[in-house]
C-alpha cells in the first residue's frame, strides 16, 4: 500500500511502484492518495496499480475489503490462465493484478469495475440486475453508483477499442454483456 507522495519526494511512491513492477512478481499495490477520483484510472494504468481509494472518500470498511480482496486473490492465485471468453474477445483473470484483457489489449479497472465486469461477463447475454450488481459493490449500493461504474467500464474499452458497445444498459433492470 502506497501513497504517491511520501514525505519531501513528491513522487516516491510512483517511483517505488515501477521498482516493484521490475520484479515482475505480480506483486499487487494499493495506492492511497488524494488525488481527485476523476483521474485515478491514468494513474493507475500508468503504475500497473491494483487498485486506488481516494482519501478523502473511502471509508474503514471499504479499505478492509479492498485489503482483503487482494490477500484473498494472492492466496487463490492460479498457475495458469483463468477464465476466457469463448470468442477470446474477453479474456479475465479476477486472480491476477492485470485482470482484463479486451482483443489483446488490457483494459485498466479498479478493484469493483472489474468485479462488475466479470459478473456480466459470466452471464454473457443476461440482464444481470442492479440488485444483483449491489452484491459485488463494496460501498455506495445504490443505482448511481453501479452505472458509474459501468461507465468507467465502457470508457476503459473504449481506451483499447473505440468502437466497443458491448454492455447493454436495460433501463429500470440493469445491464447485459452483448460483446462478441
Amino acid at each position: 500500500m502506497l501513497d504517491i507522495e511520501l514525505g519531501r519526494e513528491r513522487n516516491a511512491g510512483v517511483a517505488l511502484i515501477n521498482e516493484i513492477n521490475k520484479q515482475g512478481l505480480g506483486t499487487p499495490v494499493l495506492v492511497v492518495s488524494a488525488m481527485p477520483a476523476a483521474i485515478y484510472r491514468s494513474i493507475m494504468k500508468a503504475l500497473d496499480a491494483w487498485d486506488y481509494l481516494q482519501k478523502t472518500t473511502f471509508d474503514e470498511a471499504e479499505f478492509i475489503e479492498t485489503f482483503l480482496d487482494i490477500l484473498r486473490t494472492a492466496r487463490l492465485r492460479e498457475p495458469k490462465g483463468g477464465a476466457r471468453a469463448a470468442d477470446d474477445s474477453l479474456q479475465l483473470d479476477p486472480l491476477k493484478q492485470r485482470s482484463a484483457m479486451w482483443r489483446g489489449q488490457r483494459v485498466n479497472l479498479p478493484l469493483t469495475a472489474q468485479r462488475i465486469l466479470a459478473t456480466l461477463h459470466e452471464r454473457a447475454g443476461e440482464v444481470v440486475s442492479y440488485e444483483e450488481l449491489f452484491d459485488v459493490v463494496k460501498s455506495g449500493r445504490n443505482r448511481d453508483n453501479v452505472r458509474k461504474h459501468v461507465a468507467t467500464i465502457r470508457d476503459a474499452f473504449r481506451d483499447v477499442d473505440p468502437s466497443f458497445d458491448g454492455i447493454e444498459n436495460i433501463p429500470m433492470r440493469g445491464f447485459r454483456w452483448t460483446a462478441t
